[in-house]
């Protein structure tokens, strides 16, 4: 069975307006087989959450450009497509944690 690193947990929406928390989740496996160098990204595929188009961007080996590996990796939470609907001038304030670990069988 594979091991699964989850490189991605975050907590969007609990706010001023909209009070109701929600859990977006990205899992990678096999997470130190990718093969991005420093500085290069990889962006995994987008949920919508309160109506607005989030992903997550990680940079594996992190998003300095480094002669060297240093083990940092960084992950970042872009907003895709804002909803007019819910948000009309495109401007909003998120609140997110961000979480990774790896998931194993109890």
């Amino acid at each position: 069975m594979s091991q699964e690193t989850i490189v991605g947990e975050t907590v969007v929406g609990v706010g001023t307006f909209l009070s109701e928390k929600h859990i977006l989740k990205w899992v990678v496996q096999d997470f130190a087989a990718l093969d991005q160098k420093p500085g290069e990204s990889l962006e995994l595929p987008p949920m919508r959450c309160h109506g607005h188009l989030w992903s997550l961007v990680l940079y594996p080996r992190g998003n300095a450009d480094t002669e060297e590996d240093g083990g940092w990796v960084s992950v970042y939470l872009k907003l895709k497509q804002a909803s007019k609907k819910v948000c009309p001038t495109g401007k909003m304030k998120a609140i997110c944690n961000l979480s990774a670990g790896r998931e194993t069988d109890c």
